[in-house]
């Protein structure tokens, strides 16, 4: 029994660390200190978090603690799209119906719908 807890245990502590990394993240952005945001995000959207992706791509659109950078935007938001994150999905095809860093015309917003 005691083997069973020590093993539940260890196997929910990293998940309770991605949790408070999130959480950090969070509270970052909403305080705008979005290098710290940046940081605390970068390692959950390489873990394939789409919330992380999202502000990721949000913050590099609109330039806030990096430069302003619509591929990078794109990136990010491709990326969680192919999550099949709805808000990903939107902040893409965003970019492409105001053509930030993607042609206007393109035939990528149809196949995103």
């Amino acid at each position: 029994m005691i083997f069973r807890t020590l093993l539940l245990t260890a196997t929910l502590i990293p998940f309770q660390l991605s949790l408070a990394d999130i959480d950090r993240g969070k509270e970052t952005y909403y305080m705008g200190e979005y290098e710290r945001t940046i940081a605390e995000f970068t390692p959950n959207a390489e873990d394939g978090d789409a919330y992380a992706l999202v502000k990721l791509g949000f913050m590099a659109e609109n330039g806030w603690g990096t430069s302003k950078d619509y591929q990078k935007a794109h990136d990010f938001y491709q990326r969680a799209a192919e999550l099949e994150s709805t808000e990903g999905y939107i902040s893409l095809a965003k970019l492409y119906a105001y053509a930030k860093g993607v042609g206007k015309m393109s035939t990528q917003p149809k196949n995103i719908y």
